[in-house]
C-alpha cells in the first residue's frame, strides 16, 4: 500500500497539499516526541510542551494566500509553506509575512532548493525536503505503525520530480543520488543543451554549448528502434539496432565523433519507475564495438560537476 492511497492521505489533488497533509498527518500521529525531533533541525526558538493542533489549510476562493499548514502548539503557532520546486512568488510570501507580526507565530518554508533561497526573509524559517526525510529516516520508534507512515511519507517525498534549476543550483549530479527527471526536455535543460527537434519529437542527444566534447544523452528500455541494454552494475551500456544485428555503421559515426556521454536512462522495470534517471558519463570503447558491430560505452564517472 502506498501512503496515498491511505485516505487521511489522499484528500487532495494537488502535489504541494498532499505532500503538506501527508507530513502534519505523521506529526500529529508520531506526538509530541517526532515534532519535538523534527523541529530541532529547523531553528528558531520552537519549545513546547503540547500539541493543541495540527491542520492542513488548503486554499479557498476568496480567502488570499494562506500557508499550507499550522501547527498550534502552547508556547507558538507554526505555519507551513511547502514548495516542491524552487520558485518562491514574491506575493505569496508577502502575504503569509503579515502572520509574523503575532510575536508567537513562526513561519517555515519547505521547498527542493539545495540552499537557502535568497528572497526569504531572516524572520522566515526554511527546511529542503532532503533534510526533512533524512531527519524522518533517523528517527527511533518502536511503534510499527508509526514507522510505517513514515517510510511512506520518505517515499512519496522521493517520488516527486525536482526542477532543472534544482540541479543547477546544486552544481553537481550524482549517480548516488538517484537523479531523475521527467522527460528527456527536462535533462537537456539542466545542462542549457541545445535541443533538437525532429517534428513533434525530442532527439535523444543534445550538445552542450559549454563543453566540447560531451552530449547530454537520453535512453530507454523499449525503444522501438534501439535495443539498449545496461549492466546490472551499471557500468557498460550496450546500444544496438533491433532490426538487425550489425550497428557498424553507427559505431563509426559514433567513433568519428570522437565525445563522450552524460547518459540518462529509463528503464521501468530496473527503476520502478518512468524517469529518465542519471547514469553516469561514459565513454565509446571502439575496439569492443567493432568487434560486437554495437556501441559498447563504459562508464568512466558516477558524478557530473555542473561548473561552466
Amino acid at each position: 500500500m502506498k501512503i496515498e492511497e491511505l485516505s487521511i492521505f489522499g484528500l487532495y489533488s494537488q502535489k504541494e497539499n498532499k505532500v503538506t497533509a501527508a507530513l502534519l498527518q505523521v506529526l500529529g500521529f508520531g506526538g509530541s516526541s517526532l515534532l519535538h525531533w523534527i523541529l530541532s533541525e529547523i531553528g528558531g526558538n520552537l519549545v513546547f510542551n503540547t500539541i493543541e493542533s495540527i491542520e492542513s489549510q488548503p486554499a479557498q476562493e476568496g480567502t488570499g494566500s494562506i500557508p499550507d499548514g499550522k501547527i498550534i502548539c502552547d508556547n507558538f503557532t507554526l505555519f507551513i509553506e511547502s514548495k516542491l520546486g524552487c520558485g518562491i512568488s514574491e506575493h505569496q510570501l508577502k502575504c503569509h509575512g503579515k502572520l509574523l507580526k503575532e510575536k508567537q507565530n513562526y513561519l517555515v518554508y519547505v521547498t527542493n532548493n539545495p540552499d537557502r533561497p535568497k528572497e526569504l526573509p531572516m524572520d522566515v524559517l526554511w527546511m529542503n525536503w532532503e533534510a526533512v526525510v533524512a531527519r524522518f529516516e533517523a528517527y527511533q520508534t518502536a511503534d510499527k505503525v508509526l514507522e510505517f507512515l513514515i517510510s511512506q511519507f520518505c517515499k512519496l517525498v522521493r517520488s516527486q520530480f525536482k526542477e532543472s534549476n534544482y540541479y543547477k543550483q546544486k552544481g553537481v549530479l550524482r549517480v548516488s543520488d538517484d537523479v531523475k527527471v521527467r522527460s528527456m526536455t527536462d535533462a537537456y535543460n539542466i545542462f542549457d543543451a541545445e535541443i533538437v527537434n525532429h517534428g513533434f519529437l525530442v532527439a535523444g542527444a543534445a550538445n552542450i554549448p559549454y563543453k566540447k566534447g560531451f552530449e547530454v544523452w537520453c535512453s530507454r528500455k523499449g525503444s522501438t528502434q534501439w535495443d539498449n541494454q545496461l549492466s546490472p552494475d551499471g557500468n557498460t551500456f550496450y546500444e544496438g539496432i533491433k532490426k538487425g544485428t550489425d550497428a557498424s555503421e553507427h559505431v563509426e559515426k559514433c567513433k568519428a565523433k570522437g565525445f563522450k556521454r552524460i547518459a540518462f536512462y529509463r528503464d521501468e522495470d530496473r527503476f520502478h519507475d518512468s524517469a529518465y534517471h542519471f547514469i553516469g558519463v561514459y565513454e565509446l570503447d571502439e575496439k569492443l564495438s567493432l568487434s560486437k558491430k554495437k556501441c559498447v560505452w563504459n562508464r568512466k564517472k558516477t558524478e557530473w560537476y555542473l561548473k561552466k
